[in-house]
């Protein structure tokens, strides 16, 4: 429920452990607790308080939390959880979501490993996704998109504003008829007018007057 993923204390199931493997009952979550791993799917025995775990996944966990907390690894490698639920090895996930697969055998070597692996990550640069340790050799391996690739991969590019040439348009000239209230438009050259006696106000010259 989503009061347990806030709370994992609220579950009749959920404790604390020290490093002896001695199991302490909390009723509340307090702030103290937020920076802890979490050891999840430990089925395979009864868990009671005042307890001390006796199964190998719990105790390999407890381990390697304990080995990882001494090494170089301390600061690039941090562990938030580990799921022993597989029953022949632990799944480990770190501060920044990269899922590390871990033998129960040879801890110290299999670390080693990852160390070197960490190291190729920082020197190209890169974030490491997932490695499995289970294998001794072509030990698979994948790598994390960086933040930025993230980001310019959910973004859509701005598409860039057409830009319209402006056209110069001549507007035509008008004039108001007489005894109306429109407008007519006429052409900018006016063509000249016969009057009533077939004379055009263009002519200068008067028609000759015949008996």
């Amino acid at each position: 429920s989503e009061k347990e993923i806030s709370d994992p204390f609220a579950s009749d199931a959920a404790f604390l452990v020290d490093a002896r493997g001695v199991l302490m009952k909390q009723k509340k979550l307090l702030p103290e607790y937020l920076g802890l791993p979490l050891i999840l799917g430990c089925s395979s025995e009864a868990l009671e308080a005042g307890k001390v775990v006796e199964s190998s996944e719990a105790k390999t966990a407890l381990e390697l939390l304990r080995l990882s907390a001494r090494s170089f690894l301390q600061m690039r490698f941090q562990i938030r959880e580990i799921d022993v639920s597989k029953g022949y090895c632990l799944l480990v996930t770190d501060k920044n979501h990269a899922r590390v697969t871990f033998g129960f055998n040879d801890l110290e070597i299999q670390l080693r490993r990852l160390e070197q692996f960490l190291t190729y990550c920082d020197d190209s640069k890169q974030e490491l996704g997932s490695v499995n340790l289970l294998v001794q050799r072509n030990i698979p391996v994948t790598f994390a998109e960086g933040p930025a690739t993230v980001i310019n991969d959910t973004i859509e590019p701005a598409v860039e504003p057409r830009v319209m040439k402006a056209i110069p348009v001549h507007a035509p000239e008008t004039r108001l008829r007489q005894g109306s209230g429109g407008r007519e438009t006429a052409p900018s050259a006016a063509k000249p007018r016969t009057d009533s006696r077939g004379s055009s106000q263009g002519n200068s010259h008067p028609r000759k007057k015949t008996d």
